[in-house]
């Protein structure tokens, strides 16, 4: 398994009014260390006394480093199809994951806690915080309320638990990675790793292609690990398990555009397992014309989503660096044609 070992230093305790001031992060394959990445941020707002004295991080050591826009990408690459493992994880999730949003791209994915897997892994102990915890396995001076090396120090805890209790024993603690409990014939846990952990529609089929079940995913391998795990959730896709032949996926980039999909493809397709929709009400006040920018299918990749005169028009993917016109964009558009405006889908979203 592969493995990203992520610890912030921020400016406070809640993510989008604080914001990051130091990010490391380190790679492992198994038990193996594979590379590291470490970065001061400079988090556009002042830096609290009390967390100067803490970490360190003061406005003059951020003052001339990269705001978190200029290193998102490398960010998410590092990230990209690795488990996210932090001590304290719900703190260094929702902040990584509001700052990458904040630059449009979305991120969700599987992540370990190392402070309940060390609950579990060694129980007995007084205290699970880094600084007294990794001390007493044997972790010492590793550079404490600094980002990699409380990465580092997380990252030798995640060992320990391997070589105790090997993968098998680390998985349960996983949260987001529920082994499936149904599989397509011809499917195995392996073969499922391959969806990607992106935004897109997710179909669930039958026998000849048939489309059983169509759903919006804003991470394709979750969603289907979670359909494939817990499939009484859905009580119709419960009683037709056995009849699962395959899984199919179309990558959007954007979960706003996996939404329209695929409720137009609900519309059209009218999937035997899914509700039955309707074109929505267009009750409400009137939408202004503009263009919907969204993360695209990569991360030099946009998607963009045409409204006018109330009317979602279509979408167009497009390369950042490019330079297009509205006609130009609009040639490119591939149009939405279900017989009705889905631009009341928008409501609430923006």
């Amino acid at each position: 398994m592969k493995w990203a070992i992520v610890d912030t230093e921020t400016t406070g305790g809640k993510a989008s009014p604080d914001r990051i001031t130091e990010i490391g992060i380190v790679l492992m394959d198994g038990c193996v260390r594979v590379g590291e990445f470490h970065s001061l941020v400079n988090p556009e707002r002042n830096i609290p006394y009390f967390i100067q004295n803490l970490t360190g991080i003061t406005p003059a050591m951020v003052k001339n480093a990269p705001v978190f826009a200029d290193i998102a990408k490398e960010i998410a690459g590092h990230l990209q199809d690795r488990i996210f493992v932090a001590h304290n994880a719900a703190f260094d999730y929702g902040f990584v994951r509001t700052e990458l949003e904040m630059c449009g791209i979305p991120f969700s994915g599987p992540r370990l806690c190392t402070v309940k897997m060390s609950r579990s892994v060694f129980p007995g102990h007084d205290s699970y915080s880094l600084s007294k915890f990794a001390p007493a396995m044997g972790i010492a001076d590793w550079g404490a309320h600094r980002a990699l090396g409380d990465a580092g120090a997380a990252a030798s805890l995640l060992q320990l638990a391997l070589e105790r209790v090997g993968e098998e024993g680390v998985v349960p603690h996983i949260k987001g990675y529920a082994a499936p409990s149904v599989l397509p014939a011809g499917w195995t846990r392996e073969r499922l790793s391959v969806i990607p952990p992106l935004p897109g529609i997710l179909r669930v089929l039958g026998k000849q292609g048939q489309i059983l079940y169509v759903t919006e995913a804003n991470h394709l391998l979750e969603k289907a690990t979670e359909l494939l795990s817990n499939p009484a959730k859905r009580g119709s896709l419960a009683k037709v398990k056995s009849s699962i032949v395959d899984l199919d996926f179309t990558i959007t980039g954007s979960p706003l555009l996996a939404k329209i999909l695929a409720f137009q493809e609900q519309l059209i397709q009218k999937p035997a397992l899914n509700r039955a929709v309707r074109i929505p009400s267009g009750f409400g006040p009137d939408m202004r014309d503009q263009v919907i920018i969204e993360a695209g299918r990569s991360l030099s990749e946009r998607t963009a989503l045409v409204l006018r005169r109330g009317t979602l028009l279509g979408f167009a993917y497009y390369e950042e660096d490019e330079s297009l016109s509205q006609q130009e964009l609009e040639d490119r558009m591939e149009r939405l044609d279900v017989g009705g405006n889905l631009a009341p889908l928008l409501r609430g979203t923006r």
